[in-house]
């Protein structure tokens, strides 16, 4: 076991941690560390490293989780399961609590299900809709076309979870330090907002075809 304090190869046998306020990601089979800059990430470190490992690895990609609780990790984990990847959550049967997906088992259990698990997230409903990507900042504006003069459609409060149906290049836009002319059309919301506040590195988001 070792803390991750420069780039490493993976290596199979091992335990790899990451150092407090870093996010951990893949590039060309090492871990790699960077600064965590936008306040999704540091409230969200598991989701930033799934998406990491499926965008680097795909179908070959595998995440359980065995301790904690809140959403961290399940967008990421969804990712993980779009690309073909295993996904594994625990039976209530074996949870020492209904949570997601439990504080203190130690023994994962032959019994593992991801449809359980999203469950949990979405508060017990058991069809929930489908999401793709999980949205940043307060007060983001969603218009109704990729342009800062369209009108606003509605405004996103706070970190929400969304399905891009695609993605339009459209005006540019600099917030938060970031330039970026591309644009999601937000299926729920029916409008479209600029990719920068996506929870996602990516200028362009990978996986979602162009409107």
């Amino acid at each position: 076991m070792a803390q991750v304090t420069h780039p490493v190869p993976i290596a199979a046998d091992h335990v790899y941690v990451v150092p407090p306020n870093r996010r951990l990601e893949i590039t060309d089979g090492m871990l790699t560390l960077s600064e965590m800059t936008q306040r999704e990430h540091r409230r969200s470190p598991v989701d930033v490293f799934f998406r990491a490992l499926a965008d680097a690895y795909g179908a070959r990609s595998v995440c359980v989780i065995l301790s904690g609780t809140g959403p961290n990790g399940s967008a990421g984990l969804k990712r993980v399961k779009e690309y073909g990847g295993l996904v594994l959550a625990q039976s209530p049967d074996e949870a020492a609590h209904s949570e997601m997906p439990n504080n203190d088992h130690t023994d994962p259990g032959p019994n593992w299900n991801w449809d359980y698990y999203m469950q949990l997230v979405n508060g017990g409903d058991p069809n929930p809709p489908e999401y793709n990507f999980t949205t940043w900042g307060s007060g983001v504006n969603v218009r109704s076309a990729p342009k800062l003069s369209a009108s606003v459609v509605t405004t996103l409060p706070g970190p929400t979870q969304v399905f891009v149906e695609c993605q339009v290049q459209g005006d540019t836009v600099t917030a938060n330090g970031y330039t970026n002319n591309w644009w999601a059309k937000l299926r729920d919301q029916h409008g479209y907002m600029t990719n920068i506040y996506i929870d996602d590195p990516n200028q362009k988001l990978p996986g979602v075809p162009d409107c």
